[in-house]
């Protein structure tokens, strides 16, 4: 099995964070830490991690969801009628015989960057967990109903632990936000 993000980064801002080159080389590992978690079989898959701003995920919430607004994370699956996980219990995806595109996702860098800061977490940190997020909704994962939120979020927390990211729905005081931005 041969997983593989490409990452496209559409704002330099990404690129120029301290963290940066770490944070790629990690990106990786993340999606066959969340693959794993989804499924055990032989195939591989990629994703397409859109980086970006505001402005451009707002256009993006607006096009393809009908949302007037900027956010910090958007998946867009490529098996939108069906969870692929299903797909591939039915016989493979679409008969592909090499990696499968399990979709895309897209981050904000202006939002995952205020986030950060507001939830005491390092802007690495934030990214990993978003992005994990994000690709447990291309496998057809969701958070609509309570039950469905809680089996999502402690996945996440399993994926994310593997890789020493500290809960990211731990709760900080305002003093511990303040201490973690001073060192």
């Amino acid at each position: 099995m041969s997983n593989h993000v490409n990452i496209i980064v559409e704002d330099d801002r990404w690129t120029d964070a301290v963290g940066f080159g770490e944070w790629n080389g990690m990106v990786g590992r993340l999606l066959d830490a969340t693959v794993r978690s989804m499924y055990d079989g032989d195939m591989g898959f990629y994703v397409n991690l859109l980086l970006t701003g505001d402005s451009a995920i707002r256009k993006l919430n607006l096009d393809f969801r009908g949302i007037d607004s900027s956010t910090n994370v958007l998946s867009f699956p490529q098996y939108e009628s069906r969870c692929i996980k299903d797909l591939l219990e039915d016989g493979g995806v679409m008969g592909c015989q090499d990696d499968a595109m399990v979709g895309d996702v897209a981050m904000s860098f202006d939002a995952v960057t205020a986030e950060s800061i507001q939830y005491g977490k390092s802007l690495w940190d934030r990214c990993s967990h978003l992005f994990v997020h994000g690709v447990l909704h291309l496998f057809g994962m969701d958070h609509i109903d309570h039950g469905e939120a809680e089996a999502m979020e402690r996945l996440e927390m399993q994926i994310l632990e593997l890789f020493g990211v500290r809960d990211p729905y731990a709760l900080v005081t305002d003093k511990q936000v303040e201490r973690y931005h001073e060192s």
